[in-house]
C-alpha cells in the first residue's frame, strides 16, 4: 500500500470510491467533496494505492472553524475518509 498526494488523474477514481464508501449517501458526499475542492478549502488530499496501482482509499483535510469558548479557531478537519468496499477489514488483507 502506497499513500501519496492525489493528482488530477485520480479525480474520477476518487469520486467513485467516495460514492461507493458512503452507500446511499455517496452522491451527497461527492457533492461535498466537489464543493470543498471548488472553494479551495482542501489543502491536503491523499490516496492509498494498492499493489496493482489501483486506488483503495482517499482522505483529505479541509479548512473549517471551531467555535471555541473564547473565539473562533481555524482547524483542519479530516473528512471525508473513504475506503473502497472491497478493501475494508475482512474483505482484503495485505500480503
Amino acid at each position: 500500500m502506497i499513500l501519496r498526494r492525489q493528482n488530477a488523474a485520480d479525480d474520477v477514481a476518487v469520486r467513485a470510491i467516495v460514492n461507493s464508501a458512503f452507500g446511499d449517501h455517496g452522491s451527497n458526499v461527492v457533492r461535498l467533496l466537489d464543493a470543498l475542492d471548488a472553494a479551495n478549502h482542501s489543502p491536503i488530499s491523499l490516496v492509498a494505492e494498492d499493489e496493482q496501482g489501483g486506488l483503495a482509499g482517499h482522505v483529505q483535510l479541509s479548512h473549517s472553524w471551531l467555535d471555541a469558548p473564547e473565539r473562533l479557531v481555524e482547524v483542519l478537519v479530516l473528512s471525508p475518509l473513504s475506503v473502497r468496499p472491497t478493501c475494508r477489514a475482512g474483505a482484503w488483507a495485505p500480503p
